[in-house]
This record gives C-alpha cells, structure tokens and sequence, in this order.
C-alpha cells in the first residue's frame, strides 16, 4: 500500500500533496475522484476495463458503498445499490471475468443481494463516456 508523509512520492502510487492522500496505481484501472474528502467513500468510482462482453459496454463500481453503474451495449445506463461488496471485489481481482456473466450473476439475477435489497435507477446520461454520474 502507499504509505508515508504526504510530500514523499513512492514507486507505484499516485501522490496528492495538498490532502496527503496516496493512490496505489493498478494496471488498467483508472479510479476516479471527487473532493472534499468528506464524499470521498461517496464519490469512489473503479473503472473496469473493457473485457469480453457483448452486453456490457461500460461498468463502474464502488466497492466502499456497493454501488455499480452500468451502460449496457443497447444504450440505457443503470445505477444499482446494495450490490455485494465481496462479488466486487472478486470482479476487480479476476481480470478474466466476463463483464456480461458478472452483471448477469450480481445485478439481474433474481436471488442477488442487490434485487433483494436494493434499487436500480436508470442514469440521465447519454453517452457512456460520460460516466460515472454523480448526482
């Protein structure tokens, strides 16, 4: 992990001085980030790079609140809560992971945690670049 006084850069992190915060750089993954960091867990977004999917076209996750955006292929772009924080990170740990067998498997399925417990909302977004939608 990236650790140390706010001014030392390490080898493989990302240094923002000014909030003495430090972000490992992971190959492939661009996190995004809003200040101030009282909505830091709020607005953590990962992007999943693009893998083997026909119906997914871009998907972001938030594994501090389990909160996932999703753009699928055919044009709508959902927001689901409550998504399983475990099944998250399994997804950010196995690159291999088809994106449409994840979303399948963790958002649609009738007996996932985020269809028992929480919501899904279509996003006002209307192009897939300009996610994550931070409302």
């Amino acid at each position: 992990m990236c650790t140390g006084a706010p001014s030392s850069t390490q080898a493989g992190c990302d240094s923002l001085p000014a909030h003495g915060l430090h972000l490992p750089r992971l190959p492939g993954i661009t996190i995004m980030l809003t200040f101030p960091l009282m909505q830091l867990s709020r607005d953590l977004f990962i992007h999943i790079p693009s893998r083997t999917s026909e119906c997914v076209e871009e998907l972001w996750v938030n594994p501090i609140t389990g909160v996932v955006q999703c753009a699928f292929a055919k044009g709508n772009v959902y927001e689901y809560t409550h998504v399983s924080r475990r099944a998250i990170l399994n997804l950010l740990s196995q690159p291999q992971m088809s994106l449409g067998f994840w979303v399948n498997r963790n958002l649609l399925a009738y007996d996932c945690k985020s269809k028992k417990y929480g919501y899904s909302y279509t996003l006002p977004v209307i192009l897939a670049t300009s996610m994550p939608y931070l409302s």
